[in-house]
């Protein structure tokens, strides 16, 4: 999780309103897909580009998974989320 980026969209909804702690607005922002997608918007308006699931990775909603083989310093797979 980048406690940077959730910080910044915590100060976004302070700013609309929101009175709870950051702790419950990232429960929130993980569990409530509207106000996923309405901080997805706001991120992608300010030059975020890449897709909703690395966005989830960003504000620890998803985690990201690994599959393959670690052969000394080389891993041999996909990472996806």
């Amino acid at each position: 999780m980048d406690q940077e980026v959730l910080q910044d969209l915590f100060d976004r909804a302070v700013s609309k309103g929101y009175t709870k702690s950051i702790e419950e607005f990232s429960l929130l922002i993980n569990s409530d897909q509207e106000v996923l997608i309405d901080n997805y918007d706001y991120v992608k308006q300010n030059g975020y580009t890449k897709p909703i699931e690395d966005f989830q990775v960003l504000i620890g909603s998803k985690k990201k998974r690994k599959f393959g083989i670690r052969l000394g310093s080389w891993f041999i797979g996909a990472i996806y989320s």
